[in-house]
């Protein structure tokens, strides 16, 4: 993360992630503590479509996603398409609930 500059990676980063899953300061604090690595994401090619495929296809409320991320925020490190889009079809194929892909 050193070499991220603060205002063109880092705060645009943290300001997207407070904004999308409705954090307050503390909450988006506990992420990146959890979870140093967050704020060096990328939005458009990493969490923008995650959360918006969680979300889709998993029924997902803002609110449900957001303690998802809060109680593990390395799930928006995990490959879309290596890990959540394989599980979840493997879910509806067995009859499963999709969102345990998120447990």
């Amino acid at each position: 993360l050193l070499y991220l500059s603060v205002d063109d990676n880092l705060a645009p980063t943290l300001d997207w992630l407070q904004t999308r899953l409705d954090l307050d300061d503390s909450q988006l604090k506990k992420a990146v503590l959890t979870f140093p690595v967050l704020p060096g994401l990328s939005v458009e090619a990493n969490m923008a479509p995650k959360l918006a495929y969680l979300e889709q296809e998993l029924d997902m409320t803002r609110a449900a996603l957001r303690d998802h991320v809060l109680r593990i925020p390395a799930i928006l490190a995990y490959s879309l398409d290596k890990r959540y889009r394989p599980r979840v079809e493997a879910c509806r194929a067995a009859g499963v609930d999709a969102a345990y892909v998120l447990t």
